[in-house]
């Protein structure tokens, strides 16, 4: 039987080569092992940029009282009360907070007023109303509330006699007819220029009307009103009412 053949024979060379080999893949093990190592040891936590914040703005300051007076000084008011502005004004030591979010979120006043121009006034029945909107929407510094001072035209002659009737009727505690055409326009009516309103001072509101507008409470749930005029001839001229109210 013939003998297997013999392993070539492992020479110097194959000897030479294989050591070669094996001493390179030594190298790149450490050399992965110490990158390996290195990158361990320098990586740390990732960065976390802390969040900005903004600080609160100041509240805004309270808006004026109304100089009541002042005002009383340009008419001339006695001590004693007296009628058209006078009368108002006089009504004004008696200020109690007002707050313009009614129940319904749509309140509405009614009363008879003066307009004073040049110093001089005569009767109009002045109205009011009140919106509610959302804090969001109501600006800076103001009341969750959009309000409306305004009159029953010239030419609501029929609406005019009839709100004689209905401040008559409240003045005595009672309630207006439910056919009194001036109850049912100013409950009706959806065309106003409305404006925003804030917390004055002295438990007023202050409405960013022309020149401005003031409200306050009163007792029997009255409301006073004074709108300055945007251009006066006299420090007086504006609307002076004394409110009562239809729907809130």
């Amino acid at each position: 039987m013939l003998d297997p053949p013999l392993a070539p024979p492992f020479d110097a060379t194959m000897r030479l080569t294989f050591f070669a080999a094996l001493a390179l893949m030594v190298v790149a093990c450490k050399e992965t092992a110490a990158t390996g190592d290195t990158s361990s040891a320098t990586a740390g936590p990732p960065s976390v940029t802390p969040p900005s914040v903004t600080p609160s703005a100041a509240p805004l300051p309270k808006p004026e009282a109304l100089d009541v007076v002042a005002l009383k000084a340009s008419f001339k008011c006695g001590k004693a009360s007296g009628t058209g502005p006078c009368a108002v004004l006089d009504e004004w030591k008696d200020c109690q907070p007002l707050n313009p979010v009614t129940q319904s979120g749509d309140g509405r006043w009614m009363g008879k007023g003066s307009l004073v121009k040049d110093g001089a006034f005569i009767d109009e029945f002045t109205l009011v109303r009140s919106r509610s909107v959302p804090l969001a929407k109501a600006g800076a510094g103001a009341l969750p509330a959009l309000i409306a001072i305004d009159r029953i035209p010239d030419d609501r002659s029929g609406e005019t006699s009839n709100a004689e009737k209905a401040v008559r009727a409240f003045e005595r505690g009672d309630v207006a007819l439910p056919t009194n055409t001036a109850i049912h326009y100013l409950k009706e009516r959806t065309e106003w220029s409305e404006a925003p309103v804030m917390a004055a001072q002295a438990n007023q509101l202050y409405v960013a009307t022309g020149s401005g507008g003031y409200l306050c409470a009163i007792s029997k749930q009255r409301v006073l009103v004074v709108r300055r005029s945007p251009s006066r001839s006299h420090a007086g001229d504006g609307v002076y009412a004394i409110l009562w109210p239809v729907s809130w």
